[in-house]
């Protein structure tokens, strides 16, 4: 998966938001709106803080499990809990995304980003409504290239992904 980078400080409105916000990273928005608020310039409010987070190992895998305070501009409770199992010697990733406190109306959104064309990996979700469009990517300051953004998008609370890399 890659993410954003910055690409440029001085560009047009939609492009800093891309880059500077949610949409470029490989999480979860609520709808159309960022984890964080937007402010003037380079400023954003209401930062995402870090609740807790735990990484453990087993004899067959590797579990991360991390939870962040976000989107406290809409309502001060909500908590996003991702877990990520990696089970060892197979190129396979589960991850499960929940969003606690979620908003009445506002559909979870989960963001992957990868290379156009290499049909590398495979984002397979029961539960959600899968949708692939372009997306960006700035691995060096001035440079943007496309990339596929996948989307996993439902109402409920929930999200489990499994990614695989094809061989």
């Amino acid at each position: 998966m890659i993410d954003g980078g910055s690409y440029k400080y001085n560009t047009d409105e939609d492009t800093v938001k891309y880059f500077g916000g949610t949409e470029s990273h490989n999480t979860v928005m609520l709808g159309e709106l960022d984890q964080m608020l937007k402010g003037p310039r380079f400023i954003w409010l209401n930062w995402s803080q870090a609740i807790g987070v735990s990484i453990t190992e087993t004899e067959t895998e590797f579990v991360f499990d991390g939870s962040v305070s976000c989107f406290t501009y809409l309502e001060k409770d909500i908590v996003h809990n991702r877990k990520i199992v990696k089970t060892k010697g197979i190129p396979e990733w589960y991850v499960k995304d929940e969003i606690l406190n979620k908003p009445e109306g506002l559909n979870m959104r989960q963001l992957w980003h990868s290379p156009v064309g290499t049909e590398t990996f495979e984002i397979i979700s029961k539960d959600a409504d899968k949708s692939v469009k372009e997306g960006w990517s700035s691995l060096y300051y001035g440079v943007k290239e496309n990339t596929e953004q996948t989307e996993l998008i439902t109402n409920n609370t929930i999200i489990e992904t499994t990614i695989n890399i094809k061989k």
